[in-house]
This record gives structure tokens, sequence and C-alpha cells, in this order.
């Protein structure tokens, strides 16, 4: 290969702006490829994969050259040098170059590959932790992590089939093929531009790893549901979402970031996708709107990205030990927050990108453990490994949230349960049998002691009878010391004769005025003979229609 100056120069002055000035690479590759109108595929090929290399064996380069950072230009273009001459590729006579000590290159690379943080070019940090969490294979991860990138598509079903681009792309010399086990998805057998092809501007496939795409596939989206994507983000896994709704239901789609729902709506119009609604999660407010009113919700969590480093090689060198600890911390607040969205019944996905066991199965063994968590239990869990899988490092979890007690509800069935004092009334007026220590017919009750048989009663006046707990919660009594035998007339004019000593109990009725088209309950107390110390009530409802 031939090195041309101009294409040298300018992977110089990328890898200067991510390693100098904290750039993104794929932000800065974005900007730089813009630079000259002249650069082919192959040239812009050359600068992007060049870069892309330098970047993601950084400090096996940098112990090679015997540089350390910051990088002057000098210094790039001996990390530069290594790159060239552990690829075959002969050094130009430019001033640049002077000196290249190309034996001694490969003699340090064999030396430094016999040790793992400079063979697979990571922080000691980062080599540590993966060791501690992974173990044994953490060796195997990071190598795989260390290779470049398929590029993978994901068809829109809405508007295409997976063998019509797979026909168009090759009218235009970009081979693909299917990959098993991602329905949706094209590998590029060589990497190639799509972004310019008419395939991509009709809104044929979006650019998505095979192990993203599966994320959308264990939600399992059904047309007509309400879906939230919590985490969307500029919504890759939302257009698939809802291309899996056929746009047909609802998918709120939310974010703090509100550049990165703009972007999605961009692509939703180019996609024909019109069931996605976005909100800005700018307070709590938002998310508490939305308690238990989502079918689906998929938590696509913040995450160290290190199942990513394929694409991302530069983010090993800007993540910080302490980041790992923040992030954990968020996500558990989102977990705890967002899981409130989920109705009864429904289904909950927590998906990282990432590999380490801390960001994802302990983090959903711990959520279950929390209050936070009580009502949900783990159906799946899919740890996507790059070794294996050769794509992208994932985890996703399913969760389901148990429905609603439909005894707590009383909504759906006629018998309630609970620790209340009261007779529990269905909505078609069906009795119910419980152990309750009251008679509930509408009006405030107080305590009163002592063992009382009372009548359950229902909406349509049916009586039951059962023996009652100490404390009881009749209609709203008074009681006086009765000092000889007294007559006690009731609401109604009926009349109640009390032995001296006895308890009177005289139901309290207040007035109420019911409107037109309600029905008053009255309680009518008839004539009992109470025995010495206990009273005996036998409530009666009477309904009168309110004029």
């Amino acid at each position: 290969m031939k090195l041309h100056r101009n294409l040298v120069f300018a992977t110089i002055d990328s890898l200067h702006l991510i390693f100098n000035e904290n750039k993104q690479a794929d932000k800065v590759l974005k900007s730089t490829l813009k630079l000259d109108k002249r650069w082919g595929a192959r040239d812009r090929g050359f600068i992007a994969e060049t870069t892309y290399d330098i970047v993601r064996w950084k400090r096996l380069y940098a112990e090679i050259a015997e540089v350390k950072e910051p990088f002057d230009r000098p210094k790039l273009f001996r990390l530069f040098t290594v790159w060239a001459t552990l690829k075959g590729i002969n050094i130009p006579d430019w001033k640049q170059f002077e000196d290249t000590p190309t034996r001694r290159i490969k003699g340090r690379f064999d030396e430094l590959s016999k040790i793992r943080k400079f063979r697979e070019s990571l922080p000691d940090w980062l080599d540590e932790l993966g060791a501690k969490e992974l173990g044994k294979k953490w060796d195997a991860e990071i190598a795989a992590l260390n290779q470049l990138a398929d590029v993978v598509l994901r068809v829109n079903t809405l508007k295409t089939t997976v063998e019509q681009v797979q026909h168009e792309l090759a009218d235009l010399d970009i081979e693909t093929e299917t990959i098993k086990g991602s329905p949706s998805a094209l590998k590029l057998k060589e990497r190639a531009n799509v972004f310019v092809t008419d395939a991509f501007k009709n809104g044929f496939f979006e650019v998505q790893d095979a192990s993203s795409q599966r994320v959308a596939e264990v939600l399992d989206a059904q047309p007509g549901e309400r879906i939230i994507d919590a985490c969307a983000g500029a919504g890759g896994k939302s257009l698939h979402i809802a291309t899996m709704m056929e746009n047909k239901g609802q998918l709120i789609a939310m974010d703090i970031y509100e550049k990165k729902l703009i972007e999605l709506k961009r692509r939703a119009r180019r996609n024909d996708i019109f069931n996605i609604e976005t909100r800005v999660i700018d307070s709590t407010k938002v998310i508490k709107k939305l308690i238990n009113k989502a079918d689906r919700v998929l938590i696509d969590a913040p995450c160290s990205g290190l199942g990513v480093l394929k694409r991302n090689p530069d983010a090993k060198w800007k993540m910080q030990p302490g980041f790992l600890d923040s992030i954990r911390t968020t996500q558990k607040e989102i977990l705890d927050s967002y899981s409130r969205m989920v109705r009864p019944g429904g289904k909950l996905v927590y998906a990282t990108c990432s590999i380490l066991p801390s960001e994802n199965e302990l983090q959903i063994k711990d959520f279950l453990g929390r209050e936070a968590g009580k009502d949900f239990s783990l159906v799946m869990e899919e740890k996507i490994l790059p070794s294996k899988s050769g794509f992208d490092g994932f985890y996703i979890s399913l969760l389901e949230k148990k429905e609603e007690d439909l005894l707590e509800r009383g909504l759906k069935g006629n018998k309630t349960e609970g620790k209340q004092d009261a007779v529990k009334i269905g909505l078609k007026g069906d009795k119910t049998e419980e152990k309750q220590d009251v008679v509930k017919i509408g009006l405030k009750g107080d305590k009163t002691e002592g063992k009382q048989d009372v009548v359950k009663i229902g909406l349509k006046g049916d009586k039951t009878e059962e023996k009652q707990d100490p404390v009881k919660m009749a209609p709203k009594v008074s009681k006086t010391k009765a000092k000889k035998d007294t007559t006690i007339t009731g609401p109604k004019g009926d009349k109640t004769k009390v032995k001296a000593d006895a308890t009177k109990i005289v139901p309290k009725v207040s007035k109420t005025k019911a409107k037109e088209g309600t029905t008053k309950i009255v309680p009518k107390v008839s004539k009992t003979k109470a025995k010495e110390g206990t009273a005996k009530i036998k409530p009666k409802v009477k309904k009168t229609k309110g004029k």
C-alpha cells in the first residue's frame, strides 16, 4: 500500500482532536471525511479505519513508540509509524518518518504481547475490573471487542422486505448475507458506505447491530399496545419497536436530551413511522403521569458501553473508574422510577450494551429484592457475549409485573379482602362472606366492644348473619346507661324495650339530601329485646328513590 500525504495528514489531525482535545472519534471522523470532496470511498475508508485502529491500540503503540500523553504531532507520527510497520506498509521517505526503528518495533511488539493489558491495549483499572467481574472469560471477551465491527443493517419491514433490500444493494455491488436468528438483519460482506444509497434515503433500512436488534424482539411489542421506550436516545430501538407494532398503537419515546429526540423524529419520518410520540424527561412529573399506564416498558439503560468497544474504541480511554460507580447508581435509580410505568400484568425489559455482571444480572437481582421490584418476577435473560456471537456485547432481561389482586381491587370480582371493619359489596350487590367487623352502608361507624351478632347487607337488601369479633364497626351510635326499664324509640317509631343497667344504643342517622337519580339508604331498627349488657341490632336497608 502506498501512503498519500493528504490522507496521512488527515489521520494525524483526527488523532489530535481525539487524544488531545477529548473529542468523540465518530464525530471527528464524520467532520474529517467531509473536508475534501475529491476523496473516494477507498480514501475515506483509509482515514476512518487507520484512525480507529490507532485509537484502539493506543496503549500498545505508545509503549512500543516510547511516547506518553499529551501527544504532539511528532509523537502522533511515531504512533502512525508503529501502526504502518506492524501492518507491513512501506514507510515513505518523509521527514516525519526519519530514523524509523522497524526491527525494534517488531521486537517490542512480541515482548509486550505477552502481557494482557498491553496486548489488548487497556488501562490498568479496566483490565483489573474485567478480570474481577468475568474471571477467565475476560481474555476472550476483550480480544473479541478489539476486532473491527461488522456493518449490520435492520430492514424496515413496513416498507420493504429483506430480499428486496438484498437485491437492491447487490445491484450496487454491495454484497450482504442474512444472519441466523435475526429475521430483519443483513450483514455486509465487505465494508461500504450504505448511507449514500437510495435504499437508505428511502427508509428501507437502518444500520443496527444484530445484538441491538434482539432487544425489541425480546420486548415483543404488539400492535395496538401502549409502549414506552424510556431511554430512547436517537431512537434506533424505538424505530424497530414501531415497525413490530405495524404503526398501530402508541409508542412513547422518552429521553432527558431533547436533541436526541429531534433526531428520532427525523429518522421516523424517513421510515414512514407515525405512531411515535416523544417526551423530554425534564421533571419527575413526566414519569408520574404514566405510572401503571404502559403495557410494556423498555429501559435501555445508560451503561459503561464495554459491549460496544468494537465500534467505540475511544470509550476505554475516556472512561474513568469513578464513572462506573456513578452509572451503576443511575441504573438503580432509573429501574426504581421507570418501572412504575408498567401496568399490572405488563412487561419490563432492562437492557445494556455492557458485559459486566454488576451492570446487568446483579442489578436485576438487587431490583427484585427491593421494595420497588417486589411486584416483578424475572421471566428470562440473555447475555450476548462478543466472543460467541461475533457481534456487540449485550444484556437483556424480561420481567413481568404481577396482576393486581382482584380481591384487593374489588372491581372484577365480588369478593374483597382486607383487615378493614366493613362488609364488602361487589359491583352487582352480591353478598360476601368474610370475617369483617361491620355493616357498611355508607354511614360512618364508631368502634364498639362486645361480641354481637350483626347483619351483613348487600346492595339488594339481602341479609346474612354471622358472629363478629370484639371490635365492631357499626352505624354511628351513642351509648347511655339505663337506670330503669326504658323504652327506646327508633327513627321510624319502632320501639325497643331495654331493662335497667343495659346499654342503650341509639343509631345516629345523618340527614342526607338525595340528588336526582340516587338512592338513599336509611337504616331501620326493628324491635329487639336486649339482654343485660348487650344489644342486638338488625339494621334493615330501605331504598327510596331521590327526586
